[in-house]
């Protein structure tokens, strides 16, 4: 097996044992490999799929090279994107939206993950009681 590929078992091996309600942050940046050191400059030659803190080799070079003063000349004019008023408004399609619109409704049909995600701690309480979305009061 490829090296990246043992990383990447190696990282998830928790979920093997773990119940979706026993999942805790540990389990969750242990997946991520949030706690990986970043990658030394010089090193890698690219950024490394393995470790989300390796900042080497991200395109850099892009915004750090020189500023062609010709190019802000060519920039679209921005009222030339306005919707018509009174048109439907949706989402502009940015190329894979429609596949990552296909695996969130693939992942809501599987119930251990639904479940797994309402079991998830979250921080919108204050939200959710105060004048954003109401409480249905029964």
């Amino acid at each position: 097996m490829a090296p990246r590929l043992q990383l990447e078992k190696a990282a998830w091996r928790w979920a093997e044992t773990v119940r979706p309600e026993e999942v805790s942050q540990e389990h969750i940046e242990t997946a991520y490999r949030i706690w990986l050191e970043p990658c030394i400059r010089g090193v890698c030659r690219r950024n490394c799929k393995g470790n989300p803190n390796c900042l080497v080799g991200i395109g850099e070079h892009i915004w750090l090279g020189e500023i062609d003063e010709n190019s802000f000349h060519n920039i679209d004019d921005p009222n030339c994107e306005r919707r018509k008023k009174n048109s439907f408004v949706g989402l502009t399609n940015l190329g894979a939206t429609c596949y990552v619109n296909t695996f969130l409704q693939v992942w809501f049909l599987n119930l251990e993950l639904r479940q797994a995600l309402y079991l998830c701690p979250s921080t919108c309480n204050d939200y959710m009681m105060g004048d954003g979305i109401q409480e249905e009061k029964g």
